[in-house]
Order: C-alpha cells, then sequence, then structure tokens
C-alpha cells in the first residue's frame, strides 16, 4: 500500500513519504476496524493477529503493475473479511468495466 501511494503507479500522482505512510495506515486501519487514535504500534501488534492475503484482481482494468494493490484481511475472529483492490489504471471506453 505504502509503494503504490509513493510511486503513483503508472500515470499517477506520486506522493512524499509522509504522506505515502498516511494513506498505507488509514488503509490499513481501516481493514481491521481500528480506530483512528490508535498509536501505530498497537495496530502493528494487532496486525499480527489477522490473517492477510495479497491477490491480483484479473480484470480489463488491472495491469498487474506497481499501482495495483489488491489485500484482503481475515479477522481474528475468523467472521469478517474486508477486501481493499485499488488500481490507476483507466478501462478503455469500449470495455465492460
Amino acid at each position: 500500500m505504502f509503494a503504490a501511494a509513493h510511486h503513483g503507479g503508472v500515470n499517477g500522482q506520486q506522493q512524499g513519504g509522509a504522506y505515502a505512510r498516511l494513506y498505507a495506515w488509514n488503509s490499513l486501519f481501516a481493514l481491521m476496524r481500528l480506530p483512528g487514535n490508535l498509536p501505530f504500534l498497537e495496530a502493528a501488534r494487532l496486525a499480527a493477529d489477522h490473517r492477510w492475503l495479497r491477490f491480483m484482481a484479473f480484470t480489463d482494468g488491472f495491469h498487474h503493475d506497481t499501482a495495483d494493490v489488491a489485500f484482503a484481511v481475515l479477522d481474528p475472529s475468523g467472521t469478517r473479511v474486508a477486501v481493499l483492490a485499488a488500481t490507476d489504471t483507466d478501462s478503455d471506453s469500449h470495455s465492460d468495466f
């Protein structure tokens, strides 16, 4: 998540390290449903209790470059899955996207 925000993708606008880190942490907190005021070291500790999967999406919009990210996370109780999939690729006007 940090790399996608920091590098900005193929045609995207890159962010500085501080903003990229902020966006990556915000994504991590959202995936785990953590309050925004939780210290990041506590969030990192809680992340170890979750099961993480990075996957590839096979659609017209994903070209599997540096800006394509796709994560799924299973909470420690095994009852909730959160998914984040993002790309900066524009789909063609004739695609079924």
